[in-house]
């Protein structure tokens, strides 16, 4: 374990990069890599793995410019998981870029964050097949939040609008060809709440 924090602050000094640039490369917070590189806290296998990827590509002083180039401070990668994942998707099993796409984001997304590609009908006209939705599971859902849901019973999450109207609970589609679900008494898990939508052209 020590050899790759060793690594890691190897790199971070002959590249001449900060701890916050370092961060916003692997995508973890400051305050994480901080804890990590001092010994207090212990890195997890997404961490270490993200962390070796770049090590591995730092061969030369004109890849690194690249690399900031690519991943400034202030951004950081997201992946884009299937539905199927959505109801029980962790981040740490995340562990490889192969296994998923990456998007990157501006701000601030937390560590939980993930992307979904709206699929479907259901949602039109605000959301349309194709558009990436990003969403936060640390964000509290409140009545008129988009939400990812997934109901008891059934295989895969969906996308749908979250009302409460006193003590009964409904997930309602913007397309009025379906029928809004009153989920009242179905046992359900918010997963996260939509807090951004992009389209893709090509």
């Amino acid at each position: 374990m020590n050899e790759i924090l060793q690594k890691i602050k190897l790199a971070l000094a002959e590249q001449n990069l900060s701890q916050a640039e370092f961060a916003g490369i692997i995508g973890f917070s400051t305050g994480m890599v901080s804890n990590v590189l001092s010994g207090k806290v212990k890195p997890s296998r997404r961490f270490i793995l993200l962390a070796n990827s770049f090590i591995e590509s730092k061969m030369s002083p004109g890849a690194a410019c690249k690399k900031k180039r690519e991943f400034p401070n202030g951004q950081r990668k997201v992946p884009l998981i299937r539905w199927e994942q959505a109801a029980t998707y962790a981040p740490e099993a995340v562990l490889s870029e192969a296994e998923v796409e990456w998007l990157m984001m501006t701000g601030s997304p937390g560590q939980e964050t993930f992307a979904l590609r709206v699929e479907g009908d259901s949602m039109i006209p605000e959301f349309t097949a194709g558009d990436i939705i990003i969403i936060d599971p640390t964000v509290e859902p409140v009545s008129g939040h988009f939400v990812i849901v997934s109901i008891e019973g059934e295989r895969r999450a969906t996308l749908k609008q979250l009302i409460r109207d006193g003590g009964q609970i409904f997930l309602k589609p913007l397309n009025d060809r379906y029928p809004i679900i009153d989920v009242t008494s179905r046992p359900l898990k918010i997963i996260g709440v939509v807090i951004e939508k992009t389209k893709r052209y090509a």
